[in-house]
């Protein structure tokens, strides 16, 4: 059998052993992962990491529904955050296997 691993986020590019971490993937039946973009500056990142690794990365775009992590600021994706990023869906749509993390989700204050 052989698997893939779906919700490889796109910070996969930054762990310093990665070739470690795809040789024990590929020990245990995984043989290729999708990556996937949260915000649209990571995008050219997750390209280059497929291009490092054909066949086993396979690059997916999209924009999180939840902008600013880690900050004071976190707040709900707006119309505006897709404008950088729908070119890069045109400059790579011939090497994305998937679009993802592609919604909206309203922070509601009651009372």
């Amino acid at each position: 059998m052989s698997l893939v691993g779906s919700l490889c986020n796109s910070y996969f590019y930054i762990l310093q052993d990665i070739e470690d971490v795809i040789m024990r993937a590929k020990e245990v039946g995984i043989n290729s992962v999708i990556s996937v973009t949260e915000e649209a500056n990571d995008f050219e990142r997750v390209i280059h990491l497929s291009k490092s690794y054909p066949g086993v990365v396979a690059p997916c775009l999209g924009i999180h529904p939840i902008q600013c992590w880690g900050s004071q600021e976190q707040r709900s994706v707006r119309l505006q955050d897709l404008d950088s990023a729908l070119p890069l869906f045109q400059k790579y749509r011939d090497e994305i296997v998937a679009v993802g993390e592609v919604n909206y989700r309203a922070h509601f204050s009651i009372g």
